[in-house]
This record gives C-alpha cells, structure tokens and sequence, in this order.
C-alpha cells in the first residue's frame, strides 16, 4: 500500500527564511520612509515577526490565534519596536507599506523564479531544500521591489501635496517659540546628512532669536559660508550639540552650506486649525528673504507631511 503524498516542514527552515525575508522588508520601509533605523532594531522587529509566524504555525495553543487578531495584530508588535512610530494612525500607515513591500517582494521573486526556472517550478514547490534556496533571486526580489515600492510612494506623496498652501508654524526652541508662516514647496528636496530628517528652510530674521550671538555676528555679516569662522563658532557656543551643516547646491551656488538646528518641536497649523506637532525635523537658516512681498519666511518639505514613523 502506498503511502500518502506528506510535505515535511521545518520548523528552523521557516523561521530562518521568515526572519530573513522580515529583515529585509522592514528595511526596504526604513529606505522609503528615510528614517534611520539601526542593524540591532531591524534584526529585533524581524525575529519578533518570525517567531510570532512559527508560533501561530506550529504551536497547537497559538493557532487560535491564526484568525484576524492575529493576522493584523501580532505584526504591529515588531512595526512598534522597529520603528516606533508616535501615533496610531503613523503605525496603520507603516502596517499598510510594509505589507505592501511584502506582496511586492513576494510578486517579484515569484516572477523571476518563473522565468528563470520555469523548470524546475513543480518539483522544487514539492521537494525545497534549504541548500536549494535561491539566495541571489531573493537579493534581486528586494532590488526590484525596493524601486517598486519607492516609485509608488512618490508618486502618492507627489499628488497628495498641496504645493503652493500656506501654513502658520510655531517653532519651539530651548524655552522659546516663534511664529512665522510657510509655503510647501515640492522643490525643497533637502534632507539633514547626519539624521535624514526633512529640512524647514527659515529665514534668519524669524529665528535669530534662537541663535547666539557668535552665530547672529557671522549672519548679520554674511560670513555664513565660511567654514573656518562657522567651525568655530560652533565649538565654542552651548548648544552645538542641536547645531547641523546642511549641505545644498542650487543655481549660482553649486556647493553651499545651510547653517540649521534641531527644535523641540515644529506644530503646523492648516486653514482649519487642525496641526500637526513634528520632532523628527530640522530647520536650515537662510539669510535673505524668500518671499519678495514677505507672505511667508519658511519654506516646509513635502515629506513632513507623509512622514509616518
């Protein structure tokens, strides 16, 4: 008597390859939404999310569990240690794009595992090896949809910005706080080298009162590019610690360098006086005006808006 077709699964194989894929999903999110996320946190969310799998998959008293509670709740667990986003709706959205790179992920290595191996697609679906995985279609797989993934959450954060908007921000710094309005401009691509964070450009005469006096004096004498005498200042003045040198090239200055700082906080206020409190940001000065007919002193980055960790 024949025995019956069995399909053996390892418990090891599957916690190996879900804590590999997982890595490499969470730092595709990590890539896409710009936040640094360290090598220790990736490898926690995706072991946390490999053996939350196993457990549901071969632990009789965790199977329960394999309905929707455990399908949407469970993942949360590593998307919180990862990336600690501040609020619910940040967590959601982070819960969508990471299951979004997953089907990428999934789709992409499917279809180069078919037109690469077309062959061997039957019997490799009944008889997977460990030694037999496909380590560089995985690699390709996470390429792929890396640029996938990124191309799509461009093109929603390129149609969900109202550019051209006007909002009132209030800028908190060290004890103090400053008013001033923005405009949203799309073409403010600038990022802080050191945290990745969005970059506010704010003309010096809305923050001076911000800065130290050693800071104000190379300002008010247009000594800001100097990086000799900016060094310097910075050593020497308390708050170096929160000070950035954001590096820029534009028209007429193809190697400039913006003075910033990190706030406490910005709070962006719309027309309807809902706001937006942001930590995650860093303001760059600027020493000339950017509205001709002063309707605005900031300029706000696109992404503070769709940042959602």
């Amino acid at each position: 008597m024949e025995r019956p077709f069995q399909i053996e699964i390892y418990a090891d194989v599957v916690f190996f390859l879900n804590l590999v894929m997982d890595y490499f999903i969470l730092w595709i999110v990590s890539k896409i939404i710009k936040k640094k996320v360290s090598f220790k946190r990736l490898l926690l969310g995706a072991f946390l999310g490999a053996l939350f799998y196993c457990l549901m998959i071969f632990i009789p008293i965790f199977r329960t569990t394999y309905n929707l509670i455990g399908i949407i709740g469970l993942p949360m667990i590593p998307l919180m240690i990862t990336y600690k986003p501040q609020s619910l709706k940040n967590l959601i959205k982070l819960f969508i794009l990471f299951h979004g790179t997953a089907f990428a992920l999934g789709g992409a290595g499917i279809a180069l595992f078919y037109y690469l191996n077309i062959g061997k697609v039957i019997q490799d679906a009944f008889q997977f090896k460990i030694e037999n995985f496909p380590i560089v279609l995985l690699f390709v797989s996470c390429v792929l949809s890396y640029f996938f993934i990124k191309t799509i959450w461009s093109w929603i954060r390129k149609y969900t910005t109202k550019e051209g908007t006007l909002y009132r921000i209030k800028i908190s710094f060290n004890g103090q706080q400053i008013d001033a309005s923005a405009l949203l401009d799309t073409g403010n691509a600038l990022y802080d080298p050191f945290s990745q964070s969005p970059v506010i450009v704010v003309e010096f005469s809305s923050v001076k009162a911000f800065l130290p006096e050693s800071i104000q004096k190379l300002f008010y004498d247009n000594k800001e590019n100097d990086l000799s005498l900016l060094t310097q200042s910075i050593i020497q003045t308390p708050i170096k610690a929160k000070l950035r040198m954001i590096p820029f090239s534009s028209l007429g200055m193809p190697n400039g360098m913006l003075v910033g700082f990190r706030p406490d906080q910005v709070e962006v206020i719309e027309h309807d006086n809902t706001s937006t409190v942001l930590k995650d940001v860093v303001i760059g000065i600027y020493n000339q005006r950017l509205s001709k007919d002063n309707r605005y002193q900031a300029l706000l980055h696109p992404d503070i808006f769709h940042n959602i960790a």
